[in-house]
């Protein structure tokens, strides 16, 4: 009963903080404040420290219906709540916006126990104030740890919202489960035909994501991508320290930099409108708008535009699974290009 107790607090601290910085938040009106909001999942990968998670809602509004994403951190005082509602703030920002918030509210508070323990000295008490703040500084700097053992999930959960918006966008794939993080969340407007996945299966690589060595403050990943009408194997640096002030190699905690090294093309003529699943992937939020006096209710679809049919020719169960697709070769971008907000050398 306890433990319930403690997981309601926490939810009714992550609605109540996600309320407050919601873009509507902040007007009155009620067609522009959420009614009600949801958990509909939470994650807990590797790489987010003290509490942290990825937390899945859907908010209730008048006329609309919103799924998406947040990064939370719990606290009774400090709760910080990031909702990916597009892609046009970079991880690395989001990572430096969130340590900082949560830095200063945990510095804030062992600058008291620092003059309580001065006070303890006076009075010819233990010394502990240098270990408290050694530790307030590591507790302010450790919301998210990148290292050799939780860059994996980091790679899983982030990559496509970095690589959103770039000339060659990209789509992890680290393995063939409908229900995965990766393959679960890929959606193909123009459907995708069971000999192109059996094409796909036989092509995919044994290994997964492949990690390694790079610089002290940066590792070297190599990972299966859907980019156009291909699937590829391709080369990332993922920056695990800030290093944005070096004039040679800049880069903040969390960058995901494309290498100058070659893609492998793996698989070919694919449908080349691969996208990510509204609702189930960060920055790419699912609308759905109440019923109209009709009964029927929109979904927002940004892409409905670019969905292909197959309007001639005969049907897949009367002839060949061809597609009157144009399919568009695949050409290596240079490394840096994905989007704009990759370091510029």
């Amino acid at each position: 009963m306890a433990e319930a107790r403690i997981r309601w607090a926490v939810k009714q601290r992550f609605v109540e903080r996600l309320k407050k910085v919601l873009p509507e938040a902040g007007d009155p009106a009620p067609t522009t404040v959420p009614q009600q909001v949801h958990v509909i999942e939470v994650r807990r990968p590797s790489f987010l420290r003290q509490g942290g998670c990825l937390v899945q809602v859907k908010a209730q509004y008048p006329e609309k219906t919103l799924v998406f994403w947040c990064l939370f951190f719990d606290g009774e005082t400090d709760a910080v709540v990031e909702p990916f509602l597009d892609q046009e703030t970079s991880i690395p920002d989001v990572i430096e916006r969130v340590e900082k918030k949560r830095g200063l509210w945990v510095l804030a508070g062992l600058l008291q126990q620092y003059h309580k323990g001065l006070a303890q000295i006076a009075r010819g008490g233990p010394q502990t104030t240098g270990l408290i703040l050694k530790k307030g500084r590591t507790a302010a700097t450790e919301l998210i740890r990148i290292d050799s053992k939780t860059i994996r999930d980091y790679v899983v959960e982030f990559i496509n919202y970095e690589l959103a918006g770039g000339a060659e966008a990209g789509l992890l794939v680290n393995d063939l489960d409908p229900n995965s993080r990766t393959f679960g969340v890929l959606d193909w407007p123009t459907p995708i035909l069971k000999t192109e996945i059996a094409k796909v299966r036989a092509g995919f690589p044994e290994h997964r994501i492949s990690v390694s060595p790079d610089t002290d403050y940066s590792l070297r990943v190599e990972a299966c991508m859907v980019e156009r009408d291909a699937l590829v194997w391709r080369e990332f640096r993922v920056f695990t320290k800030d290093n944005s002030s070096s004039a040679v190699d800049p880069g903040q905690k969390g960058l995901v930099k494309p290498t100058e090294r070659p893609l492998q093309v793996l698989v070919t003529d694919l449908p080349d409108n691969c996208r990510a699943k509204p609702g189930a992937s960060l920055g790419v939020p699912e609308v759905r708008f109440a019923p109209d006096s009709d009964g029927w209710q929109s979904i927002l679809d940004a892409d409905a535009c670019r969905r292909l049919v197959r309007p001639f020719g005969p049907s897949p169960a009367h002839q060949s699974e061809a597609r009157p697709t144009a399919i568009r070769p695949l050409e290596s971008p240079a490394s840096g290009v994905l989007r704009s907000r990759f370091v510029e050398n």
